[in-house]
């Protein structure tokens, strides 16, 4: 704008000193006297204009300067912000590491503990440290979450899955707080709901334990109810209507509005009676807005809540389901007497997974690094080994990478290789597949994760381990969020 008015101006004012000139030379053709005067009045004139245009001039380049070293500053703060990011990240990253590898070794310990006969009520004070343990890792998990969504880095999949199974999984993951509290938990599906669809299971389970989770945490008793409807079904995809409604303490309108930011409860004093991170039912959101709907809610202070959203999947084809079928024989008698090597530099968590492998009855072999393990694989054959990645000496990658090498030079058999990871991000699921792992264990897992994860490999054939390479089935541990 002040670029325009300066241009305007100086157009004019040479306009006018040309119309000026122009006078004063008719001027003197008429009366030289007169025109003797005009011409000083003239000299003037151009002098002030070329005072005037070197004014300008100066202001222009003041101004572009003054633009660069803004544009420079911006440029500057953007970089500043983008390492800030990085920083953020990788803070986010290393603490996550640090504190999923002690959970997994006070969980673990707490864990056998709870199972196992001790005197003077030992079992029922390890069963509140899984626990405590569990609450914290659902905090830290979801701040994980937040802080993926808000960079954009939340992965979604497709794949075939049963929506029976994931509510059903839910259902059983909640039902025993419910019972605890006495309140009735239940779901209810249409009978003719076809059971090979095509969609995300991993988040639509994650949303829906977020919303049981936060139903039965604010319901004191009654029920709640999970309902799956379907909204439309033609032959290619499905659209269904989930709702989870309770009978809790409802909300007004103030925690209606408020009830989807971050960090905030609708109603403050709710933190000190139930707890919980405030992220829960953001993420959930969130989450559904990824699976291509929206999350709602409507709630009457005292007669309950509900929340509800609607969601399309694909039909899966009879051929595809048939594909997936052998991936369901998980049932079938595990043979006993695998020799796994578990690459662990954290004490406590070498103990418990021994200890787990040991009531399985498997041999195992410690490494407390990947030089270690690199010894150890090459003086003797293992079905398994177990890698932690962030370890002193040699880490778990580079020592998967040796293996994989020698491997491909000498002509041995490919041995299976598990990463016990702590890291939880979805792209370090891709980076392991990379340098050769096999397959991903999320630290902290349960012994039953680990029996399943192992057991896996042990019934699997040299020919299908060779080929499983790039193909990670990751295992995380499912822990409701509110």
């Amino acid at each position: 704008m002040g670029r325009a008015v300066s241009n305007f101006l100086s157009t004019a004012g040479l306009a006018f000193l040309l119309a000026w000139t122009a006078a004063v030379a008719f001027a003197d053709a008429a009366e030289p006297g007169v025109g003797a005067s005009l011409h000083k009045v003239t000299l003037a004139l151009y002098a002030w204009l070329a005072l005037a245009g070197w004014c300008w001039i100066k202001g222009l380049r003041v101004q572009a300067a003054a633009s660069a070293r803004r544009q420079r500053e911006l440029e500057a703060g953007l970089r500043g912000a983008e390492r800030a990011l990085g920083d953020k990240s990788k803070l986010l990253a290393t603490a996550s590491h640090e504190i999923r590898t002690q959970l997994n070794g006070i969980l673990g310990i707490a864990r056998l503990l709870s199972g196992s006969e001790q005197p003077g009520g030992r079992a029922a004070h390890a069963a509140r440290i899984v626990r405590s343990g569990e609450t914290l890792l659902t905090v830290l998990n979801d701040i994980l979450d937040h802080a993926r969504i808000e960079a954009g880095k939340m992965p979604y999949e497709v794949r075939p899955f049963d929506m029976r199974e994931v509510v059903d999984d839910v259902v059983g993951l909640m039902a025993p707080l419910a019972a605890q509290k006495k309140i009735s938990l239940c779901a209810t599906l249409p009978p003719d709901l076809r059971a090979n669809l095509c969609g995300d299971p991993t988040r639509l389970r994650q949303v829906l334990a977020n919303l049981v989770a936060n139903a039965v945490k604010f319901t004191g008793h009654g029920e709640v109810r999970v309902d799956v409807v379907p909204v439309r079904s033609d032959r290619d995809d499905v659209r269904l209507r989930f709702s989870v409604r309770d009978t809790g303490i409802g909300m007004d309108a103030q925690g209606l509005a408020r009830v989807f930011e971050p960090f905030v409860q609708a109603d403050a004093s709710t933190l000190g009676r139930f707890g919980g991170s405030g992220l829960g039912l953001s993420i959930a959101r969130q989450l559904v807005e990824g699976l291509g709907g929206r999350l709602e809610v409507e709630s009457c202070v005292g007669l309950g809540t509900t929340f509800f959203f609607e969601s399309s999947f694909k039909v899966v084809q009879a051929c595809e389901a048939a594909a997936r079928a052998p991936q369901c024989a998980s049932a079938a008698p595990m043979p006993m007497g695998m020799h796994v090597l578990v690459v662990e530099d954290n004490p406590v968590n070498q103990l418990y997974a021994e200890a787990v492998l040991q009531q399985l009855g498997h041999q195992v072999t410690i490494a407390s690094d990947g030089q270690q393990a690199l010894s150890h694989w090459r003086s003797q054959a293992f079905d398994l080994i177990l890698m932690d990645n962030h370890m002193p000496v040699m880490t778990g990658s580079a020592s998967v990478r040796q293996i994989r090498q020698e491997e491909r030079c000498t002509g041995r058999a490919r041995t299976a290789v598990v990463s016990m990871s702590a890291d939880a991000i979805a792209s370090n699921d891709h980076r392991c597949a990379d340098d050769g792992v096999d397959d991903v264990l999320c630290k902290p897992f349960t012994p039953e994760q680990l029996r399943e994860k192992v057991g896996r490999w042990q019934r699997a054939q040299p020919a299908a381990v060779d080929a499983a390479g790039p193909n990670l089935r990751v295992v995380r541990g499912l822990v409701a969020s509110a």
